[in-house]
């Protein structure tokens, strides 16, 4: 069995959220800060974590939704989370369980197979009591509790393929008198004698009947989860207390019947150590320190007892204390070192490790003070921020290890059945691992079935699974989830994180636009300090014209799809052909229509009518041919040249500024054409530079004219002042550098709230 599904109804920042998980993969939520990523880790753990303390699940005024009414609590108002299993096919303990809470065929309309049967386990923190007069008080009236019930408190499940079917009135109204659903969370949990007097009285007063609690909190006990916060402090969790790794892999692999002698076999070496003679300085210290304490005049207890100095005596609970983690960094150490050696994300990498192997381990629990054992069917790891003090490629490499590990874990789940003659074999726990992350190298290694965005918006957070999104086109699914997959690497995946995305071509327009994006808010709010980065923008190249795939991702209905606004920039050259452009404004106005309702859309594109590089340089205003920015593209040439890495001698830079001269003149006469423009960069560039590399220096000389950078001033304006022969403006004499309309149109969109 696996997690499926995770709802949370009114807790902190989610008013209704419903995850829908569609294997036992290992799943990965990615998001901004903010956006609930710990909130949603710390949902699950109420209803599942049963080492949690009574007080931490006594929730409070700030733990209902933040976008509710204050004080929303008075009317009633719950709080409902709830975990979905599926895949529930096993009979034996807590399949049986499961299978007792789980919804059947039994005349209601529910599409459940035998094979593939869900359970729902909630935590509710509602008050105790029914249409109670006067307002609910928090501290007297809530209560919190678990239940396990057959109906899910949303009103409707979910289909193997994703797909939600609401619950009929048979379920809604008449097995739970309930008369809206969308009130069906306040019901769905009711004993048959409450809901009997509901439908007898709507009206009725009466105390509610919790007596579901006992099935949630039998199936909790099986359940083996482990919780590693952003914060976690591996050190202390390796070796101290109770609940530390080493008491836990101790005392899951040793075996039940023999627990007596693992204890009393370690308490006899340590008394052994005391008493034979093998450490003969700490024995030599130990005795000087009771004849000490045995003086008359010291021993309050002389005529009573003497005191000696003993060993302790071992018992599985306390093992941990006496063993440690050590760790051999080279092997020609003859001993081992303590785990402080080695850095905290080694660190991590081992606490992690012994988890996994913990998992194998540990099969069954011993409950305290009784010789009841329950076996653990299922394993749950929850870590927030798993790229902790890790670098890129431990943080790549952890993510394949968890994949794979996880992926082991499920075939032997499957491969070790009943029909197994080894009682170790009969039974293997279920493990999944569900992480939190900002890192966008573990959003490039995560399959996009598997990979949730959490988003914050107007009202509450929000889960988009990337492969969902593709799905909803079936026609594109396969060839925009092929592209997805391959593109979305590190530097792509940032768009998964941002508020606002800018996609372009290649590494020109990124390398450029970043200044000019930067130029652009401080025009609009010279008195605000605003950037790029505080405005949550990220420009992200898809590589050429593919830009399908990734607008796939954003979806004009709210309902689905990544809420962000997404700007493509793109040219205008593929609907050329070769014909020549007679009026630029007209041709502007042709490839970049106005849009009905532009403001409501999510995915806007602007086009130039050339290419980057042409359109930036030469007509970056099409409504003026005669506005250009061709004393720039001059400047940076005769930085490459004084630099030396271009133009080794002068006579053929001024051959290249002549070309640049006559096709400005030919831009101005509108007497270009797709043939000449193909051909002028390679005029000018020859072999000896790219046009990402003249777009690297246009940020720069952008970032001292345009931002005031001192640094890029003193770079254009310094040592490299012009040859006044050079027929080449100098950086003080530059015209005002025009930004190209397409650019300043799609920015005055994106950056409109």
């Amino acid at each position: 069995m696996h997690i499926s599904r995770v709802y949370i109804k009114n807790y902190r920042n989610f008013e209704e959220f419903d995850l829908f998980i569609p294997d036992g993969s290992p799943l990965t939520l990615i998001g901004g800060n903010n956006s609930g990523k710990t909130n949603f880790l710390q949902a699950i753990r109420l209803v599942l974590d049963s080492s949690m303390p009574p007080w931490d699940k006594r929730l409070s005024e700030d733990d209902f939704c933040w976008s509710k009414e204050a004080n929303c609590w008075v009317a009633g108002e719950e709080i409902v989370i709830t975990i979905t299993f599926s895949s529930v096919s096993n009979k034996e303990e807590i399949q049986s369980l499961l299978y007792s809470i789980a919804p059947t065929n039994n005349g209601i309309d529910l599409d459940s197979s035998e094979d593939n049967l869900e359970a729902n386990i909630s935590f509710v923190f509602a008050p105790s009591s029914i249409n109670k007069e006067g307002g609910y008080d928090i501290e007297e009236d809530y209560i919190g509790f678990l239940v396990a019930g057959r109906y899910h408190p949303s009103g409707y499940y979910y289909l193997p393929d994703g797909s939600t079917k609401d619950y009929g009135d048979t379920i809604i109204s008449t097995l739970h008198g309930c008369k809206d659903k969308k009130d069906f969370y306040k019901y769905f949990y009711l004993s048959e004698e409450d809901i009997e007097k509901i439908r007898e009285n709507p009206k009725v007063v009466l105390e509610k009947q919790l007596s579901k609690q006992s099935y949630a909190n039998k199936v909790r006990k099986h359940i083996n989860l482990l919780a590693l916060d952003a914060l976690r402090d591996v050190k202390n969790d390796f070796y101290f207390g109770y609940r530390s790794l080493v008491s836990q892999l101790i005392r899951g692999c040793a075996k039940n019947n023999s627990n007596n002698s693992v204890s009393k076999e370690v308490s006899a070496a340590l008394k052994n150590l005391r008493t034979s003679g093998a450490i003969p300085e700490a024995s030599i210290l130990l005795d000087e320190i009771e004849k000490r304490l045995q003086d008359k005049d010291i021993n309050l207890l002389s005529n009573r007892a003497d005191l000696v100095i003993g060993t302790p005596k071992v018992t599985l609970e306390n093992i941990g204390r006496y063993f440690n983690f050590l760790v051999n960094l080279n092997e020609d150490l003859k001993t081992s070192q303590d785990m402080n050696v080695v850095g905290l994300g080694y660190q991590n990498l081992a606490y992690i490790s012994a988890i996994f192997a913990l998992f194998e381990l540990k099969k069954e629990l011993i409950l305290n003070d009784s010789d009841e054992k329950i076996k653990i069917v299922y394993n749950l790891l929850l870590i927030e921020e798993p790229e902790a003090h890790l670098d890129v490629q431990n943080q790549k490499y952890l993510h394949t290890q968890i994949e794979n590990k996880t992926q082991k874990l499920m075939e032997l789940n499957k491969s070790n059945g009943e029909e197994s003659e080894d009682e170790d074999k009969q039974f293997f726990a279920f493990t999944q691992v569900i992480q939190t992350s900002h890192s966008t190298h573990l959003a490039s290694k995560s399959d996009l079935k598997n990979l949730v965005v959490l988003q914050k918006g107007i009202h509450q957070a929000k889960a988009i699974n990337i492969d969902s999104v593709l799905q909803a086109n079936s026609e594109t699914y396969g060839h925009n989830r092929r592209i997805l997959k391959q593109y979305l690497d590190a530097t792509r995946s940032s768009l998964l994180f941002a508020r606002k995305i800018i996609l372009v071509e290649g590494l020109s327009e990124k390398y450029t636009l970043g200044t000019l994006v930067n130029s652009y808010l401080k025009s609009i709010n010279p008195d605000i300090n605003i950037d790029i980065d505080s405005e949550g923008i990220e420009i992200v190249e898809v590589g050429g014209k593919i830009f399908d795939p990734f607008n796939a991702l954003f979806n004009n209905d709210l309902t689905r799809g990544l809420n962000n606004k997404c700007l493509n920039l793109r040219d205008g050259d593929s609907h050329l052909e070769e014909q020549k452009i007679p009026d630029y404004k007209a041709k502007y106005e042709e490839l970049n229509a106005e849009i009905a309702d532009q403001e409501k859309e999510l995915v806007v594109t602007k086009r130039n009518i050339y290419t980057f590089e042409i359109d930036c340089f030469f007509i970056p205003d099409p409504t003026n041919p005669n506005a250009n920015n061709v004393e720039y593209l001059k400047l940076i040439l005769y930085r490459f040249m004084r630099d030396g890495d271009y133009f080794k001698k002068d006579e053929t830079f001024s051959k290249r500024i002549d070309a640049i001269n006559k096709f400005a003149d030919e831009v101005k006469s509108n007497s270009i054409d797709k043939d000449k423009f193909d051909s002028f960069f390679d005029i000018i560039l020859g072999n000896e530079v790219s046009k990402p590399s003249i777009s690297l220096y246009l940020s720069s000389l952008l970032k001292a004219k345009l931002l005031q950078d001192p640094a890029e001033i003193e770079t254009w304006n310094g040592d490299s002042v012009v040859d006044k022969s050079s027929s080449v403006t100098a950086f003080d004499d530059l015209p005002d550098f025009v930004i190209p309309k397409y650019i300043e149109d799609g920015l005055s969109w994106l950056i409109t709230k």
